[in-house]
Parts: structure tokens; C-alpha cells; sequence
């Protein structure tokens, strides 16, 4: 009876400390989440800024080139971006009829009834937006003048003249969202960035204090521990960011030669939305195959598109990756979708990206670090059982067949 006791204080004790820190996770988000990623980050640049100290630059240079060249990249990328975007936009009024008719096409398959019946109503409320949106009157604003709608007794809609000197009276309100919507990306990309700074410009003395926090009689296993993770994280990223980029070009040049319009855009899209797992290339094919259907009269192009994403990304993930990776990531399948489903309940969407490397780190820390070593185990693709204690499970078990063949 003493050991139950004492089974169920630890057990109970474990439950506590696992609330404590979800719950930490969840009401520290705001401040925890940018953490997270200048972690990640100051592993994967600071190899980097260690090779440049070695050449006799000075630390403090060395993280502001870092730094620099990774946020040029970053403008320039979004530069491209939304000169695609402006482009795409621009021409979308031309590929309205043949999105309408497809949207009327698909609309007349569910007037059977049932679910078929749903989806078709689905389909006729999306095809009356796309009416709306391009069929919405444009305002006219010669001479200052504003032509507003207006309706008349009659049910017939009339213009009005509205005086262009006149502002909204919800000027401020929408300046005010405007605000709030910016803020919050604009204080997580500042405190990213304060923080990856820091850890870069401090990466010995912070390594220094955790092995101290860690303790001194293990400290063979934590310097390895965090030079693994780091070595690990930095390969994972520069790989995939390869694989990923040729991925992107790939499909920029297919979509390029079948004649979908802005292939830049797309392949860039593919490579970004690759980062994040399972889902990722699925959620960027969707709006070329939407585009290729409003280019096309017909369904080949829309067809073509959607054939490409769905053979690509299998090949990718299941094929290429798997060989050019090898034990790399060092997850099980499992762990991914244990890790992923965690994350993204815990931090939304942005816990998708972060999934794959904190569930690395803490894996990595389990091989090392004695009282981690559960992480290692349950999430980790290293074998569970020696291959004796494999065998004598079997025994037990009464898989008597499997027994004999190990």
C-alpha cells in the first residue's frame, strides 16, 4: 500500500505540473510564441554567425549581417509577392464568367436532392458572391462628386450625388481597427526579432547558464544535448528549405508551361506552405486550380493543376524526402501527428510551423538528459526494445509465429 500511495502522489504530482505548463502555454502565448521561434531561429543562424566570428568578425557585426541578409531577404520575397498579388488582382474581372459558369455547372449536380441537393446550394450561394463582387456598381468621382446607389419608390435603383469633400463619419473607427489588426503581427515580429537578436549576441553565456540550471554533474550530457539540437535544427531547416525551394521551382515552371497565370506566385507559395506538415502543399494548390478553372473555358487546365499537386506532393513527401533526410528529423510518424494536433490546439496556427522543431528539441533533450528521456522515448524513431527484450515480448504475448521468425 505505501508504493500505491507513493504511485499515485508522483502521478498526481505530474498531472499538476502538466496543467501548470499548458495552461502557461496558453495564457503566455503572446509572449511565449516569439520566444519560441527566435529560439529556433538563433539555432538554425547561429552556425552561421559562429563561422563569421572565426573569419575575426566582430560578434556584434556578425549577428547585424546575419540579421540584415535574412530580413533583405524577407522584404525582397514579400516584395515579389505582392507585386503578384497586385497583378493577379488586377486581372481577375476577366476570368469572372468562366468561374460563374463553372460555379452553375457544379451547382445543377446536387438538384437531385440529399447531400448532393447541400452542396449544390453551397455552391449557388458561392456563385451569387462571385455575381455580387463583380457586378457591384463602381463609384465615379469626377469633378469631386461621388455617384452613390440609392433606391427608389418604386423598387428601381436611382444615383445620388454625394460631395467627395464629405468624410465617413466611422473614419476613425476603421483607423482604429486598422491599428489593432497591424499591432499584433508588428509586436510579435518586434519581439521576435529582439529575441533572436539577444540569443545570437549571447549565445555562450545563455548555453552557459542553462547547463548550470541543468546541473554541473551532467554537464557533458546537456553540452552535447544542445549541440545536437542545434547541428539537428540547423540541417533540418537548410534541407528542407532546399527541397522546399526546388519544389517551388518545379511548380512554377509546370504551372509556367500549362499556361496558368502568375507561376512565380504559386511556386513561391508551394515552397513556403511546404514548412508546414501534412497540409501545407494541399492548401497551396487550391488557389491555382481555382485560377486555372476561371482561365479555362473547360476543365482540362483546372484538371492538369489538380493532377500535378496530387501526384507531386506524395513523391515529395513520401519518396524524396525520406532519402535525401534520412533519420534526420529523428520523429515517428506518431510523434508528427501527436505534435502537430498539440500545437496547433495550444498556439493555433502558427503552432503547425513550430511543431516539427520544439517537438525535435525536446526529443533530442531526452536522448541526453536522464529525466527527459520519456520524450524521447514516446515521440522519438529509435527503437523501443533491445531486440532480446523484443523477443521475450513476443514469448509472453504468445505471438509464438513472430518469435520464431525474430
Amino acid at each position: 500500500m505505501p508504493m500505491l500511495a507513493d504511485n499515485l502522489r508522483a502521478l498526481q504530482a505530474s498531472l499538476i505540473i502538466t496543467a501548470l505548463i499548458i495552461a502557461a502555454l496558453v495564457l503566455g502565448a503572446d509572449l511565449l510564441i516569439p520566444l519560441a521561434i527566435a529560439t529556433i531561429l538563433s539555432f538554425i543562424l547561429s552556425p552561421i554567425v559562429r563561422k563569421l566570428v572565426r573569419w575575426r568578425v566582430p560578434r556584434g557585426l556578425a549577428v547585424a549581417i546575419v540579421l540584415g541578409g535574412s530580413f533583405f531577404a524577407a522584404v525582397s520575397l514579400t516584395a515579389v509577392l505582392s507585386t503578384q498579388i497586385l497583378s493577379l488582382t488586377a486581372e481577375l474581372q476577366t476570368y469572372r464568367e468562366n468561374l460563374v459558369e463553372k460555379a452553375r455547372w457544379v451547382s445543377s449536380l446536387g438538384r437531385g436532392g440529399g447531400t448532393l441537393q447541400k452542396a449544390g446550394d453551397a455552391v449557388e450561394a458561392i456563385d451569387k458572391a462571385i455575381r455580387q463582387e463583380f457586378d457591384a456598381p463602381q463609384p465615379s468621382t469626377q469633378s469631386g462628386v461621388t455617384t452613390v446607389p440609392s433606391t427608389n419608390l418604386d423598387g428601381t435603383e436611382a444615383e445620388t450625388e454625394k460631395d467627395a469633400d464629405e468624410k465617413p463619419q466611422d473614419e476613425g473607427m476603421t483607423f482604429g481597427a486598422m491599428l489593432e489588426r497591424i499591432s499584433g503581427p508588428g509586436t510579435t515580429f518586434a519581439l521576435t526579432l529582439l529575441f533572436t537578436m539577444f540569443l545570437l549576441l549571447q549565445y555562450e553565456d545563455i548555453r552557459d547558464r542553462v547547463i548550470r540550471l541543468a546541473g554541473t554533474d551532467n554537464i557533458s550530457g546537456t553540452t552535447a544535448a544542445m549541440s545536437d539540437a542545434g547541428s539537428r535544427l540547423s540541417k533540418l531547416f537548410l534541407t528542407q528549405a532546399l527541397l522546399n525551394g526546388s519544389f517551388g521551382v518545379v511548380t512554377g515552371i509546370f504551372l509556367a508551361v500549362i499556361g496558368v497565370p502568375n507561376p512565380i506566385l504559386w511556386g513561391a507559395v508551394g515552397a513556403i506552405a511546404r514548412f508546414i506538415p501534412y497540409v501545407g502543399s494541399f492548401i497551396a494548390a487550391v488557389p491555382p486550380v481555382i485560377l486555372a478553372a476561371g482561365v479555362d473555358p473547360g476543365w482540362g487546365l483546372a484538371l492538369t493543376t489538380a493532377t500535378f499537386f496530387l501526384i507531386s506532393e506524395p513523391v515529395m513527401g513520401h519518396i524524396i524526402e525520406p532519402a535525401v533526410l534520412g533519420r534526420t528529423i529523428g520523429l515517428s510518424p506518431f510523434a508528427m501527428v501527436l505534435a502537430a494536433s498539440f500545437w496547433v490546439l495550444i498556439w493555433g496556427p502558427i503552432g503547425l510551423l513550430l511543431a516539427a522543431p520544439l517537438t525535435l528539441l525536446l526529443v533530442v533533450l531526452g536522448a541526453y538528459i536522464p529525466r527527459l528521456e520519456f520524450a524521447s522515448i514516446l515521440l522519438g524513431d529509435q527503437r523501443a526494445l533491445d531486440p532480446h527484450l523484443d523477443l521475450y515480448r513476443r514469448i509472453l504475448s504468445g505471438d509464438t509465429a513472430a518469435a520464431i521468425a525474430q
